[in-house]
């Protein structure tokens, strides 16, 4: 009887303190226990310039970064910043985070070069805020990691523009969360994000590493389709990329993936109408020598289409890119009416699909 009574007291005692960790101060108090690198006493303090555009960085080790950097790495950019452990800023020199005692290169590194080599003259602030090992559940509404990421964002906005976020997570995920459950946490924390930036700053999320051959495959879907369903979100794809073990990226593919995720972030940003794919005759042309690229060959045999309907007959793999819907045929004459399902790697490894949007198949006359 004792132990039952002591059985239910813990219990209830822990559903108490899992509330507890609702509020901020509790969300923060237990991010800073897990931050295990110990604190560089050559850190500087900096201020930096009015007018950064700031990014956020969010997910797990990868985003964190665990390559060891070179030599090269630690010498700080002009005009990039990070924000510390302090919430001040300091240079931008590896490991950005201080998540765990193993935090190292990663791909927000690339990335700020890759902004900086683009746009001579301006400063980039990053916010680093990803957590090794942490679950989604970690980053919805409320939650630990959320509520941190929150408080740092406030902090920054008064030094520059929120322009983005840079998301990887899933490792963690990949064979016990419920598809449903992560893409409607996903959906929460890019909400929040984006209201306390006051707009829809472009979102790049990146797939786990395909050398975790059963999780990326169950997991990288729907990493792809939460990008498919977020406006201004996009997928860029690990095709390629090597480990230095089983669940990190090593130093040249990390850098490699943060050149894909400037890429994808640079399309996004630059996009004036989200709501349909950019569709050039270069990229996505009907004689395009890419086009197998896109309209991958993932059916045994071409489709069957019905030459009175007065359709494309080049439709091998098309399948693969468009859900067919027959019954909305007859309101599109240019084209099939399509939506996107899955992602459909491109040679510089970036992926296809970064929206779910209804748009006709390209035809010759219709590019």
């Amino acid at each position: 009887m004792k132990k039952a009574i002591a059985g239910i007291a813990f219990v209830a005692c822990a559903y108490i303190a899992a509330g507890a960790f609702a509020s901020s101060a509790d969300a923060i108090a237990q991010y800073e226990a897990v931050a295990g690198l110990p604190r560089d006493p050559n850190e500087k303090t900096v201020e930096p310039p009015k007018g950064m555009k700031i990014f956020l960085l969010m997910g797990q080790s990868n985003m964190a970064g665990r390559a060891k950097p070179l030599d090269a790495d630690r010498i700080p950019a002009p005009n990039a910043y990070k924000m510390n452990r302090d919430d001040k800023w300091s240079p931008a020199t590896p490991p950005l985070h201080y998540d765990k005692k193993v935090a190292g290169y990663g791909p927000a590194d690339a990335f700020i070069r890759a902004y900086l080599a683009e746009h001579p003259g301006e400063a980039i602030g990053v916010i680093p805020c990803a957590v090794g090992g942490s679950s989604i559940k970690m980053w919805g509404n409320g939650a630990n990691h959320l509520e941190v990421a929150v408080r740092r964002l406030k902090a920054a906005l008064p030094y520059g523009e929120m322009a983005g976020v840079l998301w990887h997570q899933g490792e963690t995920d990949a064979l016990k969360m419920d598809e449903a459950r992560y893409k409607e946490l996903f959906a929460q924390m890019a909400a929040r994000v984006r209201k306390e930036a006051g707009r829809d700053v472009p979102i790049v999320v990146g797939e786990i590493g395909r050398f975790m051959e059963t999780e990326s495959a169950r997991m990288n879907p729907i990493i792809a389709s939460c990008a498919a369903e977020t406006p201004k979100c996009a997928c860029v794809s690990s095709k390629g990329l090597k480990n230095q073990d089983r669940f990190h990226f090593d130093r040249a593919s990390a850098e490699e993936l943060g050149r894909r995720y400037y890429a994808a972030w640079k399309e996004l940003s630059g996009r004036k109408d989200d709501s349909r794919l950019a569709r050039s005759r270069e990229d996505f042309g009907w004689d395009s020598p890419r086009r197998e690229l896109y309209f991958a060959e993932i059916l045994p045999r071409p489709m069957k289409i019905s030459a009175k309907m007065g359709r494309p007959r080049e439709t091998a793999g098309l399948q693969a890119f468009c859900d067919l819907r027959r019954r909305d045929m007859a309101a599109w004459r240019g084209g099939w009416l399509c939506q996107r399902r899955r992602a459909v790697d491109r040679e510089d490894g970036r992926s296809l699909m970064d929206k779910r949007v209804d748009l006709k198949v390209p035809t010759k006359e219709n590019l």
